[in-house]
């Protein structure tokens, strides 16, 4: 007992050792692989997903996993992905728990069985027929036959076979054949008609005439089929070539968004559509995409409901694809990074706020509102070649917010590090960034007061 306790502690520590040295294990040493010749001397990793580190050990980026300076995968931008899909679980582990489970929800259901109190009520007896009794019977319910009285108007009284006197009927001739009794039960009146008057209109103090409701059209909405035709690409089966596959969405059962469209596809007709969403509501730039030919975003664009015409959706234009509508924003937020995009002030209040008056603060309307969906900077052509050194419309905005920020102190610096031939002067003022903007913002304008702004100081 005493040594399968300790070869279980020896195999922990070894599987723990093994995560945490995962990024010092030698590479082509290791995998058995010959050494990659294009990633230039670069360590050649074991490949391991971050999901698949141990989420109970302390990390820089606890989130990630991943730790400051560490030294990352080559493909690290798709291990770093985490999926539903990534754990194994053997039978008897899968077994186990199920049980645990069903026991937990047992121990549950008998708890709170035990904690419901008896009922304080007794079931009331009516016995020899009393309920009939009790609710006046049944034949003394029943209205009462119609008997035609002709030539003049005459009251008559008729009472129940108990001797009552409830139920009294008023009953006058208007035709030799439609003849009709207003009928008293209570304080109740009906006019009644005898069965050859039947097709004549009938008026009642109780309820309204049936002519004047509203029918209700019986049957469901028709089927408004839509196709989608979305871009596929599986890094699994890189023999395989990205291809359109098309999927049928029936308006009526979906959101008006193509991001609910997207969702119902991969709800309910196929799993393994990937791309990328969060807030469903224009905030976190997540669903960036190209629909019908136009970057935007899917949360925010409203489907075509011509039926007759497939709604075409790409990833965003010019980017590496990580799979399907993922495209790898590695590049994008490494550009965002070198602006510095947060506040620099030699001047910090000390114990107050960092003040502003409304018109400098003014001046940074239509920039911070940027979400970074990286849809303007994935239509303008001189991003498409030349994003390894232009920044591009939405960094450049960025640059500009803190430039023309009252509250920073570091604008000539910030300046500085854009006079050169790619940064800033590669914008040709095309104007596509401010076409495409999903926030309506204007970067190209941003950039002409920037370029302005540098070109006078």
């Amino acid at each position: 007992m005493i040594n399968a306790v300790a070869r279980r502690k020896v195999a922990q520590m070894n599987v723990s050792r093994a995560v945490r040295t995962y990024v010092s294990r030698p590479s082509s040493a290791t995998t058995g692989d010959e050494p990659d010749p294009q990633l230039g001397g670069y360590p050649q990793f074991v490949p391991q997903k971050a999901q698949e580190r141990n989420p109970y050990s302390k990390y820089w980026d606890q989130q990630g996993r991943t730790n400051f300076g560490e030294t990352l995968h080559e493909d690290e931008d798709v291990l770093g992905i985490h999926s539903p899909d990534v754990h194994q679980y053997s039978y008897a582990e899968s077994a186990k728990s199920i049980l645990y489970t069903g026991l937990a929800f047992a121990a549950f259901g008998w708890l709170a069985s035990g904690m419901v109190p008896e009922r304080n009520v007794a079931p009331r007896d009516y016995p020899r027929e009393g309920l009939k009794e009790e609710l006046t019977g049944l034949d003394e319910n029943k209205a009462n036959e119609y008997t035609p009285i002709e030539d003049s108007w005459r009251w008559s009284e008729r009472r129940a076979g108990d001797g009552s006197n409830d139920a009294v009927i008023y009953t006058t001739p208007t035709t030799d054949e439609a003849p009709f009794e207003p009928q008293r039960r209570g304080n109740m009146f009906n006019f009644a008609r005898s069965s050859t008057a039947a097709t004549q209109a009938v008026r009642s103090f109780s309820s309204s005439t049936r002519r004047s409701l509203a029918t209700p059209v019986g049957g469901a909405k028709p089927a408004h089929i839509k196709k989608f035709q979305i871009y596929r690409w599986n890094p699994d089966e890189p023999a395989e070539k990205p291809r359109m596959q098309t999927y049928e969405v029936d308006l009526n059962s979906c959101g008006p968004m193509v991001l609910d469209a997207l969702l119902k596809i991969k709800n309910e007709a196929d799993p393994t559509l990937t791309f990328r969403r969060s807030c469903r509501e224009g905030i976190c730039g997540s669903c960036a995409m190209n629909i019908e030919g136009q970057n935007t975003l899917a949360c925010l664009c409203r489907i075509d409901r011509n039926e007759n015409k497939a709604s075409k959706i790409y990833p965003l234009p010019h980017m590496y694809i990580v799979k399907d509508l993922v495209p790898d924003m590695t590049q994008f937020y490494k550009q965002y990074k070198s602006i510095e995009p947060y506040l620099q002030s030699d001047n910090v209040p000390d114990g107050v706020e960092h003040r502003q008056s409304p018109e400098d603060r003014k001046k940074l309307d239509g920039m911070y509102e940027c979400i970074l969906c990286a849809c303007c900077s994935t239509s303008c052509p001189s991003y498409w070649w030349n994003q390894d050194e232009y920044l591009g419309p939405a960094v450049l905005m960025q640059a500009y917010r803190w430039i023309a920020d009252s509250r920073d102190d570091k604008a000539a610096e910030r300046k500085e590090k854009l006079e050169n031939t790619f940064s800033l002067y590669r914008c040709h003022t095309i104007f596509n960034c401010t076409r495409t903007c999903p926030k309506g913002l204007n970067p190209a304008k941003a950039i002409a007061d920037m370029k302005k702004e540098m070109a006078t100081a």
